[in-house]
């Protein structure tokens, strides 16, 4: 036989071992279901007549969590396939060694990308009948799990008419991955005891989220900003509360839609990602993981701890290392309780919400009382000072009125959290805004009755002062109010702002462990954690309110886009289903306003934007190098996945096993 005669008989053999080779141990997933670390391993002796292809590597390592055996895998590749079923290519619907291969490369780089627990757990359960040192304790390898009845083939079938992905596998190849187990061993996890984040955030959920995380610190600092940009007129500073609240029940509203036609928690992150492409929404990702939601928060517990030494140092300076060390202690709980139990962290922020809407209950009652008694004096002439109002400064007061609303935007992070979230997203909405908006215009009422408009903007803490005024000996109840409120409003962050890490991390944006969950607790553990050192880092530095400063624009431009994503989806993909839609006209009012408001930051204060603006483009070369660069360094892959896989272990958190969008 002539050298080219030989070299085209060995093409089908070498086509063979380089798809083998393909299915190597070393492109190893995460832990599936926290059992097994590895892919099945590849061939090493090929026969050549095509009736089968045998497979005598099954004695490497695997590493097990709660499991002692050490046994060999047995494969649902090729090898499996071809040795336990039919060869006829009627039945098979392959007609050669070539397309059962490539079929079986197909599923095991699914098998990679899906991270499906239940073929490991097959794959387990099969080496586990006839290995020695295991034998017939393949099922205690999921304790306390319970089996739904559903073949592995059938859940496929089921599960394909959903995931595009699975469209490739044929019934005659799914047919036979159930003939591997006929006695019934190939059952899969579903339902109830399947590791996901539960749908337990009801309407009442909701609306504590929305309302505990609104009614922050703003309530207690935005009226001396309003006042003082809006020439110290009683009359207009309320107009521009009562303008401040209908334009952030806009926003909700818009965001409602954007949240019923894109189930997947992570708020704007998503509505850019699906809208704008990548960059744009890494970008807001960076910003909020490395700035804007750790110095929101850390301010917030900073506020918490002034408020709470107050009345135990009343009569002497409290010490600024003291401030920050109860403001430590406020974050480590609020994340101990984050990664506890979310329904128990449910409780706690509608526990504290209800705590900090009675506190400010209490001041409009009194206010309420007093000017029915006739402290009506600030009232008479509520609009002296309108003169003195310049262009300049009103887009500074509408500044200072929507960051005292903000936070309607976190209920959109837990969105796959959220009991039938089409009927409950927008229902919560209209209910927290139109209560918190309510209560906002009374309470600054209630502030006018005693305190004189220059008094007010001399203050530096107006509810303590409107205290002293009215209750004199109970003063130091609204103070404990006023901690109720933040410490709810830290909880609240914290609860929906590591969703959105949670998904980025499932899109590919962050590391892989960020997307995985405790597999009893069933919270997001590690994402969770992540917030926890940038916070402890940024209550050290003391120019943590100059972050603020220099990131607020970015929070609005970012906003502002999310909008403008409703008319340019109607427009670009107008058969997106919309359980729940706005008026068109809605939408744009709130970008342009959005938009305006980014301008005047700029014309006003254009080097802390600049500054800010330079932090968020910081994260241009992370996303190049760490996202959009896919075939990096074979030494940093494996790096990554014995840190994902020690992480795994050492949390015990896995990936979803089902689909909550």
């Amino acid at each position: 036989m002539s050298n080219p005669e030989r070299r085209r008989g060995r093409r089908p053999v070498q086509r063979r071992r380089r798809d083998c080779d393909r299915i190597s141990p070393k492109d190893s997933s995460v832990l599936p279901a926290g059992r097994s670390t590895s892919l099945p391993n590849r061939c090493e002796r090929y026969v050549e007549n095509g009736d089968a292809c045998a497979n005598n590597s099954c004695s490497s390592r695997r590493q097990l969590v709660g499991s002692s055996s050490s046994c060999g895998k047995r494969s649902l590749d090729v090898n499996s396939i071809s040795s336990c079923s039919s060869t006829d290519p009627s039945t098979m619907n392959m007609t050669s060694i070539e397309d059962r291969m490539i079929h079986a490369v197909r599923y095991q780089r699914l098998h990679r990308e899906w991270s499906d627990s239940q073929f490991s757990l097959l794959r387990q359960e099969e080496a586990c009948k006839t290995c020695a040192s295991c034998q017939r304790k393949a099922e205690n390898h999921r304790p306390g799990r319970r089996s739904t009845g559903d073949h592995i083939g059938d859940v496929i079938r089921r599960r394909a008419s959903r995931v595009s992905m699975l469209n490739f596998a044929p019934h005659t190849f799914l047919d036979e991955i159930d003939s591997l187990n006929p006695d019934g061993n190939s059952r899969v996890v579903t339902g109830s005891d399947a590791v996901v984040l539960k749908r337990q955030i009801g309407v009442f959920d909701c609306v504590s989220i929305i309302v505990g995380v609104i009614i922050g610190s703003g309530i207690f600092v935005a009226p001396k900003g309003i006042l003082k940009n809006t020439g110290g007129s009683v009359g207009v500073a309320l107009i521009v509360w009562v303008l401040c609240g209908i334009l952030s029940a806009v926003g909700a509203l818009c965001y409602a839609e954007l949240g019923t036609t894109f189930t997947k928690s992570g708020g704007d992150y998503i509505y850019l990602l699906e809208s704008y492409g990548p960059l744009i929404a890494f970008l807001r990702l960076w910003t909020s993981l490395i700035a804007i939601r750790p110095a929101v928060v850390v301010v917030i517990a900073i506020t918490f701890a002034k408020y709470v030494t107050l009345p135990v140092m009343e009569y002497c300076n409290v010490n600024d290392v003291v401030v920050r060390l109860v403001a430590a202690l406020l974050i480590c709980f609020a994340v101990f309780i984050n990664c506890f139990s979310v329904p128990w962290t449910a409780q706690l922020v509608d526990l504290l919400t209800i705590g900090k809407v009675m506190g400010l209950l209490v001041i409009i009652t009194t206010g309420l009382l007093l000017l029915i008694s006739g402290y009506v004096d600030y009232f008479q002439d509520p609009f002296s000072g309108i003169e003195d109002i310049s262009l300049e400064n009103i887009p500074l007061g509408f500044y200072s009125g929507m960051f005292a609303y903000a936070g309607w935007f976190y209920i959109n992070y837990v969105t796959e959290e959220i009991k039938e979230p089409a009927r409950t997203l927008p229902k919560s909405v209209i209910i927290s805004m139109v209560m918190v908006t309510i209560v906002y215009i009374l309470t600054n009422v209630s502030y006018f009755t005693i305190l004189a408009p220059k008094e007010l903007l001399d203050s530096e803490a107006v509810a303590v002062d409107f205290a002293y005024h009215a209750f004199s000996s109970m003063a130091w109840t609204v103070p404990l109010f006023v901690a109720l409120s933040t410490a709810g409003t830290v909880t609240a962050n914290l609860l929906t702002t590591p969703r959105m890490f949670f998904v980025a991390s499932r899109e590919g944006h962050l590391p892989d462990a960020l997307a995985m969950i405790h597999i009893r607790r069933f919270t997001p553990i590690p994402a969770v954690l992540v917030t926890l050192p940038i916070c402890l880092m940024m209550l050290i530095n003391d120019n943590v309110y100059s972050l603020i400063n220099y990131l607020s624009f970015l929070r609005w431009l970012f906003i502002g886009l999310t909008i403008t994503a409703i008319p340019y989806l109607r427009w670009k993909r107008p058969h997106l289903p919309r359980p729940f839609k706005v008026p068109l006209v809605l939408p744009i009012i709130f970008a342009l306003c959005a938009f305006f408001m980014v301008g005047t930051s700029l014309y006003s204060a254009p080097h802390d934007c600049g500054i800010g603006l330079g932090i968020a483009l910081t994260g241009v070369p992370v996303y190049y190098i760490g996202v959009y660069w896919k075939n990096k360094p074979r030494g940093y892959k494996r790096m990554m996945h014995s840190v994902t896989i020690f992480l795994q272990k050492l949390l015990e958190i896995i990936p979803q096993e089902e689909h909550t969008f």
